[in-house]
C-alpha cells in the first residue's frame, strides 16, 4: 500500500513541476565542470545500455527474469521521450526545442531518470548498495546540472521518473523471483529421483 501511495504521490508531483521546470536557474562551482562531464558521461543512452546488461546479468543470478529489466529500461526510455514531448521544457542553455526534439527538451532529465532507476536497481539486488547506488545518482543529477544541461527542476523530474517506472514495473510484475528457478528445478529432481 505504502509503494502504491509514493507511486501516486510521485506521479503527481512529476506533473506538477513540468510547468515550473525553468524557473530555479542552473548553477555551478568553479573548476568543477570535467568531474561533472565525466559523471554525466556514464549515464548517456551508449552508457546506459552497459548499465543494463549488467544489471540484467545480477538480476538473473538473484532469480530475477532479465527481461524484466530490460522491458524497464526501455519503458523508462519512453516515459522520459513522451514527457519530453508533453511538456516542451527548453534547456537552460536556450537550444531553440523544435516540435519533439529530445535532444533540445529539458523536462524530464534522461541522464537523471536512468541515473535513478540503476541505484534503485542496484539497491535493491544488493542492499548493501543502497546508499552508494542514491549518491552515485544525486551525483548525476548535480553534473547535469554543472553542466547548466539542465534546471534543477529537470534533474528532479527525472528522478522522480526513474523511481515510477523502477516502482510501477518491479509492483507489476517486475522483480519477482522467477518461477522454477534453476535451484529450484535441482531441488524438485532430485527428490523426484529419491522417490
Amino acid at each position: 500500500m505504502r509503494s502504491r501511495v509514493a507511486l501516486i504521490a510521485a506521479l503527481v508531483l512529476l506533473v506538477i513541476l513540468g510547468p515550473f521546470a525553468t524557473r530555479i536557474p542552473c548553477f555551478s562551482v568553479e573548476g568543477l565542470k570535467e568531474v561533472a562531464y565525466w559523471i554525466s558521461y556514464t549515464q548517456k543512452l551508449t552508457s546506459f545500455i552497459i548499465w543494463v546488461v549488467v544489471i540484467a546479468y545480477l538480476a538473473t543470478r538473484k532469480g530475477i527474469n532479465w527481461k524484466e529489466v530490460v522491458l524497464s529500461a526501455i519503458a523508462l526510455n519512453v516515459a522520459v521521450a513522451a514527457l519530453k514531448c508533453v511538456f516542451q521544457s527548453p534547456r537552460p542553455i536556450g537550444v531553440p526545442a523544435s516540435l519533439c526534439d529530445i535532444e533540445g527538451l529539458g523536462y524530464p532529465s534522461g541522464h537523471s531518470a536512468r541515473a535513478m532507476w540503476v541505484a534503485l536497481w542496484i539497491g535493491y539486488l544488493y542492499p548493501q548498495l543502497r546508499i552508494p547506488a542514491l549518491i552515485y545518482a544525486f551525483l548525476v543529477g548535480w553534473s547535469r546540472i554543472e553542466l547548466c544541461m539542465h534546471y534543477p527542476l529537470d534533474v528532479v523530474g527525472g528522478f522522480l521518473v526513474g523511481f515510477i517506472v523502477f516502482e510501477f514495473l518491479r509492483g507489476s510484475g517486475g522483480g519477482r523471483k522467477v518461477e522454477g528457478s534453476q535451484a529450484q528445478r535441482g531441488g524438485s529432481r532430485g527428490s523426484a529421483e529419491g522417490s
